[in-house]
């Protein structure tokens, strides 16, 4: 098995050049792409996406660093502003990328009963 894997989450420029987000993947979801089981155990899963400019799509790799073997069930997100959620930092990125800038998020994902 791997210790790595790679999932994609698409955020695209609609209209009214209002940045959308058009597939938000969970973190199970991420650990099923990644072929990794789902079962639950308690540990802190580190993992770093990085947001890449292609024409008006804006792709965010997640490359998975390490996990537990037997998985997680669920996870909650840990940032560095408590306030901030999941799509505001998807956001962020977006208008890192407008700007013409490589945007990198590091995020960590606690399970949780």
């Amino acid at each position: 098995m791997s210790n790595y894997g790679i999932c994609n989450l698409i955020i695209h420029v609609d209209k009214d050049e209002e940045y959308v987000i058009s597939q938000i993947l969970e973190y199970e979801d991420i650990l099923q792409l990644c072929g990794l089981p789902r079962i639950s155990e308690k540990y802190i899963h580190n993992y770093t996406i990085k947001v890449i400019k292609r024409g008006q799509d804006f792709t965010l790799d997640c490359q998975l660093k390490s996990y537990n073997r037997l998985g997680v069930s669920k996870a909650v997100y840990d940032f560095d502003d408590p306030y901030s959620t999941l799509e505001q930092h998807f956001f962020s990125a977006a208008n890192s990328l407008a700007a013409g800038y490589d945007h990198t998020l590091h995020l960590n994902a606690f399970n949780y009963e």
